[in-house]
């Protein structure tokens, strides 16, 4: 800027923005220019006439809906948009005497869930509700709002995913861990006794495995025992059978749908695959397996002492065997 202050003289005034105050002006414009992307829905309750106005639908255009219709009758068309599990909540969340009870003036709040958008997909949204700041204790007017959060919650699900694949599964030998498979014994009872559904489980136990630490190093032992995991995984997967490590060299089957004279042919079929697999570093390994078919009258610990008796039978018999109860 150039500023005449007389006899042909002149200021001049140059405004220069700092570069960082830049940047995080920049930064400030594209965050609040996202959110504002996001959001697929919006419109003003006002509770005591039981009216909505100002509605805009972001998916069609920026500028506001004039329609005519009230509160109560929106929102019981808006629910069948709503996932099916998530109506519920919905119209609790939604109903009129619960924002009245639960919204002091300013308050806001929201919940996430599955709602479709207009190509008719379900997407994650967070669904706001915000009491306008009056003096007025009976003057319920709202604003709200639906925010599209899908992508964020996909990625977000997929993390909690992995974190919960980790948390129940064995960090050696990437088989359920012995909280997690002990879960699905307590879970298969449960399908015995309510459903009748056919359940057997079996333990395997490598034989002389202290032998293997002790001549060739716990390094090869750890070995061993990944390589044993993979090969009964691998070999149960096709019967959608889980498989567990209990502790140490013992690992546990669990088998579904399947009668028990066909579980115990599948039990010698796996311990034949095992014991004429080459296992790198040692050669021949074999296995002890106890096997039981789970009963109604079953608890979890009398299925278990049953199995666990059964492969202490086969290690006194020899071992490289299946023996059931």
């Amino acid at each position: 800027m150039v500023y005449p202050v007389g006899d042909e003289r002149y200021i001049f005034i140059m405004n220069e923005l700092d570069s960082s105050e830049n940047v995080r002006e920049n930064a400030t414009q594209k965050k609040v220019s996202t959110i504002q992307n996001t959001y697929l829905f919006s419109m003003y309750i006002d509770l005591a006439d039981d009216s909505t106005s100002s509605l805009n639908i972001s998916e069609i255009s920026e500028d506001a809906v004039h329609a005519t219709i009230s509160y109560s009758e929106w929102r019981m068309m808006i629910v069948n948009m709503i996932g099916q599990d998530d109506q519920k909540l919905f119209l609790e969340r939604t109903d009129p005497e619960y924002l009245k009870k639960n919204f002091i003036p300013g308050r806001t709040s929201s919940f996430d869930c599955l709602m479709m958008n207009l190509e008719g997909k379900y997407i994650w949204v967070k669904l706001i509700f915000s009491r306008a700041q009056t003096t007025n204790e009976d003057d319920y007017r709202f604003v709200f709002m639906v925010q599209n959060i899908h992508e964020d919650s996909v990625k977000l699900f997929d993390e909690l995913k992995k974190y919960e694949e980790l948390a129940l599964t064995d960090a050696l030998t990437e088989v359920y861990n012995h909280g997690r498979v002990e879960t699905e014994i307590r879970n298969a009872l449960d399908s015995r006794k309510k459903y009748d559904k056919k359940v057997s489980t079996l333990i395997l136990d490598i034989d002389h495995f202290k032998n293997v630490n002790d001549t060739f190093g716990h390094s090869v032992g750890d070995n061993i025992l990944k390589h044993f995991a993979s090969l009964v995984k691998d070999y149960v997967k096709d019967d959608g059978a889980v498989v567990g490590r209990w502790g140490g060299e013992e690992f546990v089957v669990v088998y579904y749908d399947l009668d028990f004279a066909e579980v115990q042919n599948k039990a010698e079929g796996l311990r034949d695959s095992i014991e004429n697999t080459d296992f790198p570093g040692v050669g021949k390994v074999t296995c002890s397996i106890g096997l039981t078919e789970m009963t109604k009258a079953d608890s979890v610990e009398s299925a278990f002492e049953r199995m666990d008796k059964a492969m202490y039978n086969a290690k006194s018999e020899g071992r490289n065997c299946v023996r059931f109860l």
